[in-house]
């Protein structure tokens, strides 16, 4: 297993606890009462893309 593939595996799972924790299927605002995980997962979801894009250039 390389970097890239555990990032790629750590963000389908952000982006699944995202999924879980949105009002709605763009994952756009959180279902009501989950704010807090959301934001968490959304900010996981944004600092993997990133991650990813850095592995990638190398």
């Amino acid at each position: 297993m390389t970097r890239l593939d555990l990032f790629k595996k750590y963000h389908d799972m952000a982006c699944h606890n995202l999924l879980c924790c949105s009002a709605n299927y763009l994952m756009e605002k959180p279902k009501e009462g989950y704010k807090k995980e959301w934001n968490e997962a959304r900010q996981e979801v944004e600092i993997l893309e990133e991650l990813i894009r850095e592995q990638t250039q190398e």
